[in-house]
């Protein structure tokens, strides 16, 4: 029994359940509600601390919130999920495993140094050496200087989304000499070539920046930027009112058995208070490649049946764990009310955010809530790092899932250029995955974003990631 009962535990109730994040959110304007910080100073509110400011060392929302104000990639997206330049100012590629990269001069990063082709090497060799990153750059197998201002990537075979992958708010471009004289205290001490600076972290409590007065776009309008970490929605919200904080981000932010036991309505319904539609595949709608797989409707009597026919007549024991979240706590609770009523008594466990990251990263858990953004908005980083079996573990495949069809698919999407053969490809996977089931999927979120009405210029990153150069406070 406690063997067959571990194998249940790995392959069905490890879940994650999964925020595919696509690119139609909306920005809510708060009350003018009592005075604001000063012009100079923006103070937002998110529901979590960051995890490490290093952008090599960890791949989550709250870093890279405020690491993406800090740091510069090769490449930015826009609008649509089509990469622009950013430090490449352009490139060429002269084959279908070689891109060569043309350096924006005169970039500086915060230390003062110019950012020189050497800084770019040195920035993705390290960020292949992670274990954390180094999924989003597999397939790379060389970086090399031609000259100061120019680099030549090349990749074992072709890289359809590799782009796009560069432009991932953890690939940023460091500073060698920075970097490597921090060492382990880089992570605490930042050090980029972005709109603004670190000054600060006080952990548990808040992060300062200032703005970079030599950045190559322009100083930022906004001198200073403080990210609170204030974990209950209702105090973000008393902040926004009470003039303490300027922008606050919500955070709304098992086999058949359990998912015909499962009814999505009442989460969005809830604790999404209906921002936001029901999920049945691993990218959301608004990302590229995504095929409208048929849902689960909750199906109680089906659910128990399926259950007596793997072993489990009278259902189970089992734990889920949620980190310090009011949505995935209250999700938790109602997803504990819907198992219960197939006979399975699950044990909501809260866990602290990094030891969470790390936990599940193990496979210490049964099962767990968490999001997924598809940074990049090309279905390759929205199901690879899910699903893939060279993946297990931090670099995203929590649940543990492998499938050796599966793997061959996902790297045949890697490397096919053809966008119509590539789609037919993702679309089989996500075929699969909605039969497999290694997690289930709640919602596609709106996004939620609220400022004080003297904010201006905010724009919402469809994956979470919003930059905050450029907004101005009147």
């Amino acid at each position: 029994m406690k063997k067959k009962f571990g194998l249940l535990v790995t392959i069905i109730l490890s879940m994650l359940f999964l925020v595919a994040c696509g690119g139609n959110g909306d920005k809510k304007e708060g009350a003018d509600a009592g005075a604001s910080t000063g012009k100079d100073t923006l103070v937002i509110a998110q529901g979590a601390d960051a995890k490490s400011l290093d952008p090599h060392a960890s791949n989550d929302n709250p870093s890279s919130r405020i690491r993406v104000q800090i740091y510069d990639r090769l490449m930015d997206l826009d609008d649509n999920g089509v990469p622009q330049p950013m430090l490449a100012e352009s490139w060429e590629r002269p084959d279908d495993k070689t891109i060569i990269f043309h350096l924006r001069k005169g970039v500086k990063f915060h230390n003062g140094d110019e950012m020189k082709a050497s800084d770019v090497k040195f920035s993705l060799e390290r960020a292949l050496a992670s274990p954390e990153v180094s999924h989003i750059l597999t397939g790379i197998n060389g970086v090399e200087v031609l000259d100061d201002y120019t680099v030549k990537v090349t990749t074992e075979k072709p890289m359809a989304a590799i782009l796009n992958n560069l432009a991932h708010t953890t690939i940023a471009i460091l500073s060698e000499k920075a970097t490597k004289e921090a060492g382990d205290k880089f992570g605490q001490n930042p050090v980029g070539s972005g709109p603004y600076k670190f000054v600060s972290w006080q952990s548990g409590d808040r992060v300062t920046l200032e703005a970079f007065p030599e950045y190559w776009q322009g100083e930022a309008p906004v001198k200073n930027v403080v990210f609170r970490n204030i974990v209950e929605e209702t105090n973000r919200t008393i902040g926004l009112e009470t003039g303490e904080l300027d922008v606050i981000y919500e955070i709304f932010g098992m086999d058949k058995a359990i998912s015909y036991a499962i009814d999505q309505k009442p989460i969005i319904d809830t604790v999404f208070l209906g921002a936001g539609e029901a999920a049945n595949s691993i990218i959301g709608p608004n990302v590229w490649g995504y095929y409208d797989v048929e849902k689960y409707t909750q199906d109680i009597e089906k659910a128990k049946a399926l259950l007596a026919e793997a072993g489990y007549p009278n259902g189970f024991k089992a734990k889920i764990w949620v980190n310090d979240n009011p949505v995935r706590r209250d999700t938790a609770v109602i997803l504990q009310d819907q198992l219960k009523q197939i006979g399975i008594d699950l044990a909501i466990e809260t866990v602290e955010w990094g030891a969470f990251l790390d936990g599940t990263a193990r496979g210490d858990h049964e099962m767990f809530l968490l999001g997924w953004g598809t940074v990049t908005r090309d279905p390759d980083y929205g199901m690879y790092e899910l699903i893939s079996t060279a993946t297990m573990g931090a670099a995203g495949n929590r649940s543990f899932y492998s499938n050796p069809t599966v793997d061959k698919l996902l790297e045949e999407g890697r490397t096919e250029l053809d966008p119509e053969k590539r789609k037919a490809i993702y679309k089989e996977i996500q075929e699969i995955i909605r039969k497999d089931i290694p997690m289930y999927m709640i919602i596609y979120p709106l996004q939620n974003v609220v400022t004080q009405k003297n904010i201006k210029n905010f724009k919402l990153d469809p994956a979470n990631s919003h930059k905050i150069y450029g907004v101005t406070k009147e």
